[in-house]
């Protein structure tokens, strides 16, 4: 039986290894040390492939952090200081 070796450019490595990160993370819930520091890497997380939840959702509508900005100086007064 012949083997090939194929050459697999570093995008369809990273997106292979973030397919098994996620299928582990959706079965055990968890992440082992090695994927953590290579998910921190790439600044992704399993979590990220997650549908939102509707009730996030909501809360955010309702929120309405919205602010009228007619001078960049506006952003500044809407801040609360401590």
């Amino acid at each position: 039986m012949k083997r090939y070796t194929v050459a697999l450019p570093d995008n369809f490595k990273k997106e292979i290894r973030k397919r098994k990160i996620f299928e582990t993370y959706i079965r055990n819930n968890t992440i082992s040390e090695s994927d953590a520091s290579f998910c921190e890497s790439i600044d992704w997380h399993p979590v990220d492939e997650l549908p939102v939840k509707d009730e996030v959702i909501d809360r955010i509508k309702e929120e309405k952090s919205f602010v009228k900005v007619h001078d960049p100086s506006d952003i500044f007064r809407s801040i609360p200081r401590d």
